[in-house]
């Protein structure tokens, strides 16, 4: 990257591993979010088919209400992961920028106004 030369293959492989940095921690951690969420949904539907079948919820105003709140667990953990996809993807946009802005001051001795 000597006298303003920028070494594709290098920031190539730069981008690639902040990217793997960012995605490689959170991704994981999205894994067990989702898993202990949906287990939790599994759990209340489990639940709730009992209460059915044992005639604790019979009445067709129950159904409606448990369905409903099956629903509601559903579209909020939907909506909460869909969020933290966003984050990640901030997050890694961010890498991928600090990479490009260290190696274009390396290169030419200015920042580009990120």
């Amino acid at each position: 990257m000597a006298g303003g030369k920028i070494e594709i293959a290098q920031l190539g492989d730069d981008i690639l591993n902040a990217v793997k940095g960012v995605v490689g921690k959170d991704l994981p951690a999205l894994g067990d979010f989702a898993k202990a969420q949906l287990e939790a949904i599994a759990e209340q539907t489990a639940l709730i088919a009992k209460g059915i079948a044992a005639g604790w919820i019979d009445t067709e105003a129950e159904k409606q209400h448990w369905a409903d709140t099956l629903k509601d667990m559903a579209t909020e953990f939907a909506k909460t992961l869909r969020a933290l996809i966003v984050i990640t993807i901030e997050k890694t946009v961010n890498a991928i920028i600090n990479v490009i802005k260290t190696t274009v001051q390396a290169a030419v001795g200015v920042a580009l106004p990120f």
